[in-house]
């Protein structure tokens, strides 16, 4: 009981110091704590968080951080909400924003394991009262329409490690698929993708290169594969080499000037995934490591926004998890 009552007592403070930093009455220390609090709490105790918050305020955290106009905040926010929510609201914004986001909308239903993806369709379904595969089906169109279709009906597969011998079997079937005639039978591959599991789709694509000697994306590069293999490719990219395209786009984001929103969304979303990864691959390519890139890019401490100097940290904090 003692125990539990001082769990109960450190959420407590916890709740306390977050009111203080959002009210504008909070000290450096304050600040630390909440740091460590966003970034090294798992869903779990964050939760906890949120019920205290709602107890001693009557204010549901997560409504009052989303209302809150600051970076830190959202950080704060999108750290918080359950993964399968946090991706329903970046695909919605990718789907239906000032710009249809391509690069995100892949990003998320390729570079998650099937079971996520299950989960990202019922919370889809919930909060916008539609179907994820009804807006694709809006809001894409042609070649690409039909493989992020497939993906998403290959969550249904969902059967968790990918087996080798069915991996080695599917990669034999794919080449039959691409090689044994002029063209590629897009039907056979659609058909294909809808059956397996994203984990199960990795292992099949690394079955190809051991049995070929060369990447399937690597055929996918001819002129002959048209559209169809063009929108295959962008998505076989980010299922076998999630890192090797998230690195590819903070490159891409950095002369395109928005460096700062997507190193948040990537750096939020792939913590405790992939990021040391994707960091190496950027490093490799650039020199330059994630630390150094967002503290070039967060290092303004005369910045309108409210708390705008403790970002860097954050973000710093979270590639370290």
């Amino acid at each position: 009981m003692s125990s539990s009552n001082s769990i109960s007592k450190k959420y407590e403070a916890n709740c306390q110091c977050l009111h203080r930093f959002f009210s504008g009455n909070s000290t450096s220390r304050d600040a630390r704590t909440i740091l460590e609090m966003f970034a090294q709490r798992n869903l779990q105790e964050l939760n906890h968080i949120c019920g205290a918050y709602q107890r001693i305020y009557n204010q549901d955290l997560l409504h009052f951080l989303s209302q809150q106009n600051t970076t830190f905040a959202r950080l704060a926010y999108l750290r918080t909400i359950a993964p399968c929510n946090r991706d329903a609201e970046f695909i919605r914004e990718a789907l239906f924003g000032c710009n249809l986001n391509i690069n995100m909308i892949i990003e998320i239903i390729c570079t998650h394991p099937s079971s996520q993806i299950v989960s990202l369709k019922q919370a889809y379904q919930s909060r916008y009262n539609t179907s994820l595969e009804r807006d694709i089906t809006y809001k894409t169109n042609g070649t690409l329409k039909e493989v992020l279709l497939a993906i998403l009906s290959s969550s249904n597969y969902n059967r968790g490690s990918a087996n080798s011998t069915v991996s080695i079997c599917d990669a034999k079937s794919l080449y039959e698929a691409v090689e044994s005639g002029q063209y590629m039978d897009d039907r056979c591959i659609l058909s294909l993708i809808k059956q397996r599991s994203t984990e199960q789709l990795k292992a099949i694509l690394s079955s190809y290169k051991q049995l070929y000697g060369y990447e399937f994306m690597k055929f996918l590069k001819k002129e002959n594969c048209g559209e169809f293999g063009k929108s295959l490719r962008a998505v076989t990219k980010c299922i076998q080499f999630p890192e090797k395209h998230f690195a590819k786009q903070i490159r891409l984001s950095v002369k395109n000037g928005n460096a700062r929103e997507v190193l948040i969304y990537t750096v939020v979303t792939r913590a405790g995934v992939d990021v040391k990864n994707i960091n190496q691959v950027f490093a490799k390519k650039t020199g330059w490591s994630f630390e150094s890139l967002i503290r070039n890019e967060f290092s303004s401490s005369s910045h309108a926004d409210k708390h705008f100097e403790y970002v860097g940290d954050f973000l710093v904090a979270l590639i370290k998890i």
